[in-house]
């Protein structure tokens, strides 16, 4: 069963083999939705994630990794003990402001070879820096 919600992550309930997909606010961006993400936000997932990948769900989480040379601080946390696997992409196409250095990131508490199969291809993580 599939169920899609919108909630403060501390409000679920999580049971071992649930496959949670996160794309939270990006901390180290200028969107307007950040506008209600604290800093502390981010280790209070960090923390939320690490307790749901020891009950056994398996955790996808999306983000920028580094944006403008300001890094993500719950990626960097997560970056230890997940898969990380680069997005390649281009902002600058639809910036407002100028050229933007930013690499997106999907992150994995899995390996993908752990899924048996071979459809979903990821690149490695290849971090450019200006």
């Amino acid at each position: 069963m599939i169920s899609w919600v919108s909630s403060d992550f501390e409000k679920l309930a999580i049971q071992p083999n649930d496959f949670l997909f996160l794309d939270p606010p990006y901390s180290n961006t200028e969107a307007g939705y950040n506008a209600y993400w604290q800093r502390d936000d981010d280790v209070r997932l960090y923390t939320w994630i690490q307790k749901a990948t020891n009950k056994g769900a398996k955790v996808c989480v999306c983000g920028s990794l580094v944006h403008n040379g300001v890094s993500c601080r719950l990626l960097d946390l997560l970056a230890k003990d997940f898969n990380l696997h680069a997005i390649q992409c281009d902002y600058n196409k639809v910036s407002r402001v100028g050229d933007k250095q930013t690499q997106e990131v999907v992150m994995l508490s899995y390996k993908v070879s752990e899924l048996g199969t071979e459809a979903v291809k990821v690149m490695p993580y290849n971090l450019v820096t200006a």
